[in-house]
């Protein structure tokens, strides 16, 4: 996989836990950064994912309970509306 350089600031404390975890972890600071951001993106991307099919669920929702009060309505002029000598 092709790689880039990035520069961002982060704050002492957080550079010490990171050095510690990478020699505790016996792992490159980089590779612990990039494994902590897939993780976090992931995890991103699917509460997007979540928050959209939950969108268009309460969407579907309120679609069918406008068309149940539509459906009910039309039974009750079907049943109470006399049609006797209409055409």
């Amino acid at each position: 996989m092709a790689s880039a350089t990035s520069s961002f600031r982060i704050s002492t404390d957080l550079q010490k836990r990171l050095s510690e975890a990478a020699l505790r972890l016996k792992k490159r600071k980089n590779a612990i950064i990039n494994e902590a951001l897939e993780v976090y993106l992931s995890k991103a991307n699917r509460d997007a994912e979540l928050a959209e099919a939950r969108r268009q669920s309460i969407l579907v929702s309120e679609h069918d309970a406008k068309n149940k009060v539509r459906r009910e309505e039309d039974r009750f002029w079907e049943n109470t509306t006399d049609t006797r000598g209409w055409r």
